[in-house]
């Protein structure tokens, strides 16, 4: 006999009906006693076990409380809901979706947009957020601006409002502040609805300062041509007018979009800033370094003049520049003049040593969209780098084709949540083209 008696036989108050005996036992010091006590109770279906199984779901176990989300599953009533919508948003995702599994079997439908992100949520259905388009960005928003809510969450929830693509999301999105505001240039990204708000917003922190210049940078470069407009002021503007470092960031942004698109109009821009004579001469490799003063504009501006001036033979050169920023672009660019040896040439940077150049060569993967393309980009899906993961996963989402959604079904398993936030929404998009052919 042990210091706190004899260990109950579960097994003999199941068999004799002892209900009590079971409810006792529920709080017993031993974990397996208290989850057989609980799986016990489940098979009996007793009414008055519910109130002790319901105080059982703050047990310290998740073994137990998974267990006794089982029992209650056998008997239902208000309160028996109530609490499992409570379990929505519990911690352990496995419980949270177990009580979502039993509140679909009961019927039950979330009565309000908190709910259904709740349960979304614990089903791990992130697609289905999206699908539900405005409904949700309230919610959604709320989540990104929440201190308790972790980081790797927020990123998830940011990919998601991504794939939102309504004036109402662009609205909501352009009102964080602060740290919530890399979250939402991050959302801004590829929007075709309310473009104007995006633009204005995205234009506004390139005139900030640190790594949201260079966030706000990427995401103007996604809308396209619609941000040439606003691009075009700034990289024309003057060192009065414009800061050095907003103008650079600017021309970045300006410059994937022509590698992107090719659109004549941003060339033309790029060839009505004003260069002084002495650099505007210069050949690429004469261009090895940025010195920090104004100076630096006008060899960026020389260097990407370089990049385009008689492509395709010029951009397969600044592939081979000592530059990274021309690399990239130049790997980029490439995915407009197609054959044998480019497509070599975007492939290999996947494997190259600078992740900037891996992710301008999804990019390109992503706009050429064939077989060749997504059997390149899935060579990478198991990649040590999440945040490369999750680029693949995005690019994989612009091929539909089996050998994407073979890889990025496999990729909703990552044990990352924003890889497999990120496959689950390329997967839904595929659908969708598939469904628009």
């Amino acid at each position: 006999m042990g210091l706190f008696g004899k260990e109950p036989d579960v097994r003999q108050m199941q068999d004799s009906g002892d209900i009590d005996g079971l409810i006792k036992a529920l709080k017993h010091h031993k974990e397996q006693v208290r989850r057989q006590a609980a799986e016990a109770l489940g098979r009996l279906k007793g009414a008055r076990s519910i109130d002790p199984l319901l105080e059982a779901l703050n047990d310290r176990s998740d073994e137990v409380r998974g267990e006794v989300l089982g029992a209650l599953g056998g008997m239902w009533n208000d309160r028996i809901c109530q609490s499992l919508i409570l379990i929505l948003s519990d911690k352990n995702a496995v419980l949270a979706k177990k009580a979502a599994a039993l509140l679909e079997e009961k019927g039950w439908k979330p009565h309000n947009s908190e709910e259904m992100l709740c349960f979304l949520t614990a089903k791990d259905n992130w697609a289905g957020m999206a699908a539900q388009g405005d409904y949700l960005v309230e919610p959604l928003i709320k989540r990104l601006t929440d201190p308790k809510v972790d980081a790797v969450v927020k990123w998830a929830v940011a990919i998601t409002l991504s794939y939102i693509d309504t004036p109402f999301a662009v609205q909501s999105l352009t009102k964080l502040t602060g740290d919530n505001a890399g979250y939402a240039l991050f959302a801004l990204e590829n929007k075709t609805a309310g473009i104007d708000a995006a633009s204005k917003y995205l234009i506004n922190l390139l005139r900030g300062s640190g790594q949201l210049q260079a966030s706000a940078s990427r995401a103007l470069s996604t809308l396209g041509t619609a941000a040439l407009g606003q691009l075009a002021k700034i990289v024309l503007a003057g060192p009065k007018n414009e800061s050095r470092y907003t103008r650079i960031w600017a021309l970045r942004a300006l410059v994937i979009i022509l590698a992107q698109t090719g659109d004549v109009g941003a060339k033309d821009v790029l060839y009505r800033i004003p260069i002084p004579p002495k650099v505007q001469n210069l050949r690429m490799d004469q261009i090895t370094y940025f010195p920090d003063e104004e100076h630096s504009y006008h060899l960026w501006t020389v260097m990407f003049r370089r990049i385009f001036e008689n492509p395709p033979e010029s951009l397969v050169a600044a592939t081979k520049s000592g530059l990274v920023s021309a690399r990239g672009i130049g790997v980029l660019a490439l995915s407009r003049y197609l054959d044998t040896s480019t497509m070599q040439i975007i492939n290999s940077g996947l494997k190259d040593s600078n992740t900037e150049i891996i992710y301008a060569s999804c990019l390109a993967l992503a706009k050429i969209g064939s077989e060749e393309a997504a059997q390149a980009l899935s060579a990478l899906s198991g990649h040590e780098d999440s945040d490369i993961r999750a680029s693949v996963a995005k690019a994989l989402g612009s091929c539909a084709n089996s050998t994407a959604i073979k890889t990025l079904s496999a990729m909703t398993g990552d044990s990352v949540l924003p890889v497999r936030v990120q496959a689950m929404h390329s997967l839904a998009r595929i659908t969708n083209l598939r469904i628009r052919r």
